[in-house]
């Protein structure tokens, strides 16, 4: 499939996640790839109106294709901006973002000399399981082992974080701790369970006191379902009317995903902690460090670049919900996103503004037209299967053939698949994604590639494949 067929998933509808593994792969967009901006500036740079005037365009392009729904905030020295769309999202869920607050809490400790960044975690549960081996700088890394969510036979509440250890010390982790990158939200529960634990605080307490006030975050909080101004998300629905989407169990996301703010809050939070009042610079540093030389995570935010440009980035995904933090430390600039709507094409996003602010060439980006071909009942049979996600064989989606059409049947839904004229490709008609596949000389198909509307690729394998 060329790059313009693959690039394709991104233009398109409505979608619906391959659960919390897609979710997952969505929050660590960043996962292998960095974004390249061109070596040469363009002839003319453009002007503060002509920016504005071309960020307006791309976000309002969106919106008109029901990809977007929300508030973008660009601050910057030279360049600021707050465009929205819909109701306004003065607090909203946001996702994974919740994540670089967990890092500072847990660094606030290790900088009071309370907990040690290279020392186990062992001493801080039940009892010694696997997991006890791994250091606080893993667990903040995602390189302690922990699969990416608690099994559900626990239930953890925000009122009983012990129930995250009593679950960690009894997992089977999925590698040594150390030798892999493996995004874990089950990881960021553990350590808010340390940092209620240490700090003798429960964990949203301890977040308003120590993070959120001092940094002027007034509506910055632990997400509370009851909150009527707490924004929901929202899918499209066939005939392309709102669906709201219930929001989760907050609390069972504690340190992970429960967090809910503004776009201003988040601006006061990239200031302030720039400003070395909440964290030490020393330990700023190595938050916004890679921790590893084979993956641009460093502590609670990815750590990748823009061209030459160091970027300091993180997504949140939840349902219906989608939001982007984009932190040029050395330029002074930070692009928030906060979308009521999903899916946002969030690897776009961050590379047309990002390429706008800092004026770099572009070609903003167009709805590709998807036209389909009859499928052979051959074909149908050579896909027909069940596959799983690469590296997670607990995530599975099945292709089979019915009378009248092919379908997919992905976690409980199922959807009509059709194939793309001259393509190795499949278009799923509800959510207008698509899957590509590699065709043998002969047998079943082997390999598909989920492309997801955000622009992810999720890669799955047959399950009687011989290599599995």
């Amino acid at each position: 499939m060329d790059e313009g067929m693959a690039a394709s998933a991104r233009y398109h509808g409505t979608s619906r996640s391959l659960g919390f593994a897609l979710l997952a792969l969505i929050a660590c967009a960043r996962s292998t790839a960095e974004t390249t901006a061109p070596s040469e500036p363009p002839a003319a740079e453009f002007s503060v109106d002509e920016k504005r005037e071309r960020v307006e365009n791309y976000l309002n392009g969106l919106v008109e294709q029901s990809r977007l729904r929300g508030r973008v905030l660009i601050r910057g020295p030279d360049f600021e901006m707050d465009w929205s769309s819909g109701p306004s999202l003065d607090v909203i869920p946001l996702g994974s973002l919740t994540k670089q607050f967990t890092a500072v809490a847990i660094l606030q400790l290790v900088a009071e000399g309370a907990l040690q960044l290279d020392g186990p975690i062992a001493p801080y549960l039940p009892h010694a399981g696997p997991v006890g081996d791994a250091t606080f700088r893993q667990l903040l890394s995602h390189r302690s082992g922990l699969p990416p969510e608690i099994p559900d036979e626990f239930a953890p509440t925000r009122r009983d974080l012990y129930k995250v250890a009593e679950a960690a010390a009894d997992a089977s982790l999925r590698s040594e701790p150390g030798t892999e990158h493996l995004y874990s939200n089950f990881g960021y529960s553990l350590l808010a369970h340390v940092v209620e634990e240490v700090s003798g605080q429960p964990w949203c307490e301890r977040l308003a006191s120590a993070l959120f006030q001092p940094a002027g975050m007034s509506n910055t909080s632990c997400c509370d379902r009851a909150r009527k101004s707490v924004s929901v998300g929202h899918t499209l629905g066939p005939a392309g009317d709102l669906m709201p989407q219930p929001n989760p169990d907050f609390p069972a996301l504690a340190g992970a995903g429960d967090v809910c703010g503004s776009a201003e809050d988040l601006i006061n939070w990239t200031h302030v902690l720039s400003a070395d009042s909440l964290l030490p610079a020393e330990f700023r540093t190595q938050m916004r460090t890679r921790q590893a030389a084979d993956h641009p995570y460093g502590m609670g935010v990815f750590v990748s670049s823009f061209g030459d440009r160091k970027l300091i980035q993180h997504t949140g995904a939840l349902p219906g919900l989608r939001t982007l933090y984009l932190h040029y430390p050395e330029d002074g600039v930070t692009i928030i996103l906060l979308s009521d709507l999903a899916p946002v094409p969030l690897a776009e996003v961050e590379e047309v503004l990002s390429s706008i602010v800092f004026q770099s060439s572009y070609v903003a980006p167009s709805p590709i037209s998807l036209t389909t071909e009859p499928m052979s009942p051959e074909l149908d049979s050579r896909l027909s299967g069940n596959y799983h996600l690469a590296g997670d064989p607990s995530q599975t989606i099945l292709i089979e053939a019915t009378e009248s059409s092919l379908v997919i049947l992905d976690d409980g839904v199922r959807s009509e698949l059709q194939k793309l004229e001259g393509e190795q490709v499949l278009l799923i008609v509800e959510t207008k994604e698509t899957i590509s596949y590699t065709l043998p000389a002969e047998g079943p198909v082997r390999e598909l590639v989920y492309h997801t509307v955000e622009g992810w690729n999720a890669p799955f394998v047959r399950l009687d494949s011989p290599s599995q």
